[in-house]
């Protein structure tokens, strides 16, 4: 009977701890802002729009430095003693520093609702989407891991309590698509 008793308990804990094991969920997560300009770099459309974006910082630093060296202008001529042509000078710059922020300000906002809409329908590329999560799930069922979080959306934190568990696997994901892994 103890016998009974003992290899019944022992079955009991072997199918607990097994059960146990099959039930703890595994997370991941993944940082899909390093993840994206990698596998989009190699794509004409992304680079183009990368382009467009990189002429857009560069026009747009062009337009804050103008109104930065009119602004300077304007401060040392106000520094001046008064003469006859300094309230006019003072005029012309006043004029010119509102329309050139005006204009900034037309080109800040045509141009990132613009980009804004275009990097918008880029991300919607389903080739590129299926590449994507091919790789995650891919290197998630190759971990042992059943969730994957993006770590660069909002409300998403973790604490990788155990120095060996792998959490992050974007440097792995990033492998997988580079065909390195």
């Amino acid at each position: 009977m103890k016998r009974f008793v003992l290899t019944l308990l022992l079955l009991a804990g072997i199918l607990t701890h097994l059960f146990c094991q099959q039930t703890i969920t595994r997370v991941g997560v993944v940082d899909m802002k390093r993840i994206f300009p990698i596998i989009t770099a190699n794509i004409p459309e992304f680079r183009a729009f990368n382009e467009k974006r990189t002429r857009y910082d560069a026009e747009k630093e062009k337009q804050e430095n103008e109104i930065k060296e009119l602004k300077t202008q304007l401060t040392e001529i106000e520094a001046e003693p008064q003469n006859r042509n300094r309230d006019q000078n003072i005029t012309r710059l006043r004029s010119q520093i509102e329309t050139k922020e005006r204009s900034l300000q037309t080109y800040i906002l045509t141009n990132s609702v613009s980009l804004g809409r275009e990097e918008e329908q880029l991300k919607r590329n389903q080739t590129l989407i299926a590449r994507l999560n091919n790789a995650i799930q891919a290197e998630a069922n190759y971990q042992g891991i059943s969730v994957v979080l993006d770590r660069s959306q909002p409300g998403v934190v973790w604490v990788d309590l155990r120095p060996t568990a792998r959490v992050d696997i974007t440097d792995l994901v990033i492998a997988r698509l580079r065909g390195t892994r």
